[in-house]
């Protein structure tokens, strides 16, 4: 099986060269690097020159932005599975395809494993639900892009990421795969890279932003279940109200919350009609 991993890059060039060894020091040889600088004047090109990897295709020009970069590293991966593992970021171990291998082996649209979120002073563990759920990725989160394994022919029925977004087409890309596409997935509980954190803003702008492009986001998927979303909203800045409260208590129940995963998807499934 043929993994091909995705790395952008701009101006990143000692982060560019730690993700590089963390793909060239793998135990699993059966690995495509598609690496998509945009660019730089940093000396990250000659990082890349220097990258002897064994299968590597390496772009450097301008783009439009992370998702056009993105898009490029798809186009041009022969991968039976793609993962994006940005400059900066690495894999966990040097075994982390190897470990993940046998699980793709099982045919899977999505196969996503955990994150350890890396500061320069500091780690944390994110773990990610074996079930998910609209009520998941609207209002807890999305899903770990450097460990996330997706099937190359997915991107042939679902198409591309969609460049309009800045920040969000990740997350615009799973909603759309699960709940209009019926895209199969599973949950590996295995740390499968290391996520760099420098540089993520947490600024009122930018999720301003991100709002705004999952709102963009939820009238592109599912146009007549938004009116439905902005009363939810509503109900939700109501910090005593009874659905919300429920909606948190089904959350926790693995049983409950199981339900209600089911009920989404057959929302979901209704809408499409």
């Amino acid at each position: 099986m043929k993994i091909s991993i995705i790395t952008i890059n701009y101006n990143n060039a000692n982060g560019l060269k730690k993700t590089l060894e963390s793909v060239a020091c793998q135990t699993y040889t059966d690995i495509q690097h598609v690496i998509v600088d945009g660019n730089s004047t940093d000396g990250s090109k000659d990082v890349l020159q220097d990258y002897g990897f064994a299968s590597t295709i390496k772009i450097s020009e301008p783009d439009t932005g992370i998702y056009n970069a993105m898009n490029k590293g798809i186009r041009n991966a022969s991968g039976d599975y793609l993962l994006f593992l940005n400059s900066g970021d690495s894999l966990r171990s040097e075994s982390s395809i190897t470990s993940m291998v046998p699980v793709l082996k099982g045919g899977k649209d999505m196969y996503y494993g955990d994150l350890a979120m890396q500061s320069e002073t500091s780690e944390k563990i994110r773990k990610y639900p074996d079930t998910l759920s609209f009520y998941y990725f609207f209002h807890a989160g999305s899903l770990p892009h450097p460990s996330l394994f997706f099937k190359n022919t997915l991107f042939k029925t679902v198409g591309l990421y969609k460049e309009k977004f800045k920040i969000v087409a990740d997350w615009d890309y799973y909603v759309n795969a699960l709940f209009n596409h019926n895209a199969t997935y599973e949950h590996v509980a295995i740390i499968v890279s290391n996520f760099d954190t420098y540089g993520i803003s947490s600024t009122s702008e930018h999720q301003k932003v991100v709002a705004e492009e999952r709102e963009m986001s939820l009238r592109d998927n599912f146009t007549r279940f938004y009116s439905d979303y902005e009363e939810l909203q509503v109900l939700k800045k109501e910090k005593h109200s009874r659905l919300i409260k429920a909606m948190l208590r089904i959350s926790k129940n693995k049983y409950a919350f199981k339900i209600f995963t089911i009920f989404t998807k057959m929302l979901s499934r209704i809408l499409k009609k």
